[in-house]
């Protein structure tokens, strides 16, 4: 946080309150034939400087503790130039739209119809920039995931969290992939986050096996399987084995283990499918994975 970007502002503040202390000395030492400054037109230009000089203080004070102190620490870069251009704007002509009808009496209708034009249309042709550094915003207040998470878009997007930008997310996928996803599109979607609320979790398979095989048997068999897998037998998550339903191929099994975290849940399905192909003495087959 640099304080030092604030020095001028402050300078400038401090020159228009001086200035207008002494103004209407100043200004009538300044007047001339061509130039006649009453005394209201005196009063007007110290006061318009004060507004003027207090609108450059505002924006500095949103730049240094707002958009590159507290945001810039949460997302840990600086944010891009054009929020701060866009902020800037924004002050400059509020602050027109309070001094004219302060200072000069005068109705800001006017000014403001054309300042929300211009704001229109620069809102429409930034719209999607706009949204993306907004988002991002959010995501950094309200953490729905961390660097290192791994998460599921609605879309069906999956990888692992490398960065947040002010624009994108970037995940990297099970190929060794880069996704980038805009951060407006990322905020409105459903996530899945497999870190939270913890690092390990349940996944499921669905077997069939013929009507002969009772259930003891059944839980047996797959209960046996899984502990010849230790990454998953040693977690504290219990596995669960339930009859899912029938069919003309038997008896339809749902079996739901543990998974230590999000990558190592294929090793695990891949070598709990071959123990329980092996100590299986009967046909068996395999539906799509429940989860």
């Amino acid at each position: 946080m640099s304080f030092r970007r604030l020095i001028l502002p402050l300078i400038l503040l401090l020159l228009a309150v001086s200035f207008a202390l002494i103004a209407q000395d100043v200004l009538w030492a300044l007047s001339t034939e061509n130039l006649n400054l009453d005394y209201k037109d005196r009063e007007h230009v110290s006061k318009l400087l004060i507004w003027l000089a207090s609108a450059f203080l505002i924006i500095r004070l949103l730049d240094v503790f707002i958009l590159y102190g507290l945001i810039e620490r949460a997302l840990g870069s600086p944010p891009p130039r054009i929020l701060s251009n866009f902020v800037a704007l924004v002050v400059w002509i509020l602050t027109l739209a309070l001094a004219l009808p302060t200072v000069f009496r005068q109705s800001a209708t006017g000014l403001l119809a054309a300042s929300s034009v211009i704001l229109g249309v620069l809102g429409f042709s930034l719209s999607r920039v706009i949204a993306d550094v907004f988002y991002s915003i959010a995501l950094v207040f309200e953490r729905p995931f961390e660097i290192g998470d791994w998460i599921k878009t609605s879309d069906g997007l999956e990888g692992q969290v490398k960065e947040v930008g002010w624009r994108k997310t970037t995940l990297i996928g099970f190929e060794d992939t880069s996704i980038a996803i805009p951060n407006s599109k990322i905020g409105g979607e459903t996530l899945i986050n497999f870190n939270r609320p913890h690092v390990s979790f349940y996944r499921g398979l669905t077997f069939t096996l013929p009507y002969s095989v009772t259930a003891d048997r059944a839980e047996r068999l797959f209960l046996s399987a899984l502990e010849e897998v230790p990454e998953s037998a040693n977690l504290p998550i219990k596995p669960t084995v339930s009859i899912k339903g029938l069919s003309g191929d038997g008896v339809e099994w749902s079996l739901y283990y543990g998974v230590p975290n999000y990558p190592m849940q294929w090793p695990i399905r891949r070598v709990f499918i071959a123990r329980s192909y092996a100590t299986c003495s009967m046909p068996i087959s395999i539906l799509p994975s429940l989860a």
